[in-house]
């Protein structure tokens, strides 16, 4: 039975286990173990462990944690378990905005109020164009540096912003389709104009495969007699970085 204030148990097998605090990561609570032979064992394992993991905590706290060092280790932990789409959409977020902005900033220092105005700036005036982000592009550069304060936290860091640290209202827009007499417009103009382009949008309006589900067609995939045709892949445009590519410029490749 565990003492008041400590969380000390005996467990089924008959060894000892002491936990402790380590941190909070959202509403979830991280914590570190120590065992032993009998509760004293455990008290002693127990106490040496949290000012173990205080000293470390205050260590790392007293260091300079730029944002960019942040990133970079966060994106190859996420490139281990994600689509390489995905890592490279990450990595477009934080080349084009975060790191430009944050990037040569310790992360304690960045606050929810710098957050919500650099989500300001890119709604107003982001882009190559300066001409303003859609909002579902800054929800999306939001979620990447929320992803990162945890990240940052796991490792013993301190953010100075919170997860909550800002909400942007994402807008849905209204889909626009061919009335009637565009359609016809259209059908009448890939008539007049035969050309493999032509041919290919003439392919999908018949049959609604996407764009990278039509440039990976090949011959075998089309069964003239039958009257058929077999969709089994399809072609992405993947965006390599830096890193990736041995260069300073990034060059996109293609992946089916």
């Amino acid at each position: 039975m565990s003492r008041k204030g400590e969380n000390i148990y005996k467990r089924k097998d008959g060894r000892w286990e002491g936990r402790f605090v380590k941190g909070r990561n959202g509403t979830k609570t991280r914590f570190g173990y120590v065992y032993g032979n009998n509760y004293s064992e455990v008290h002693g394992k127990l106490v040496k462990a949290k000012a173990g993991w205080e000293a470390e905590v205050l260590r790392k706290q007293r260091e300079a944690c730029f944002l960019g060092t942040i990133s970079k280790k966060w994106l190859g932990d996420v490139a281990a378990s994600s689509k390489e789409s995905t890592v490279s959409k990450y990595g477009d977020y934080l080349d084009w905005y975060i790191l430009p902005q944050f990037g040569e900033t310790d992360i304690s220092r960045i606050d929810n109020v710098d957050i919500a105005a650099f989500c300001r700036q890119l709604l107003k005036s982001g882009g190559k164009q300066e001409q303003g982000l859609s909002s579902k592009t800054v929800v999306e550069v939001l979620r990447v540096l929320k992803s990162l304060q945890q990240y940052a936290a796991e490792l013993g860091y301190h953010a100075g912003y919170q997860n909550d640290c800002a909400s942007v209202k994402c807008k849905k827009k209204q889909i626009r389709v061919f009335n009637q007499r565009e359609y016809g417009q259209l059908l009448h103009y890939i008539n007049v104009h035969p050309s493999r382009f032509s041919e290919g949008v003439l392919l999908c309006l018949y049959t609604g495969l996407r764009i990278g589900e039509l440039c990976a067609l090949s011959c075998d995939d089309f069964d003239l007699e039958g009257k058929r045709l077999q969709i089994e892949r399809t072609l992405q445009r993947i965006r390599l970085h830096k890193e990736e590519a041995g260069e300073e410029s990034k060059a996109p490749r293609t992946r089916i």
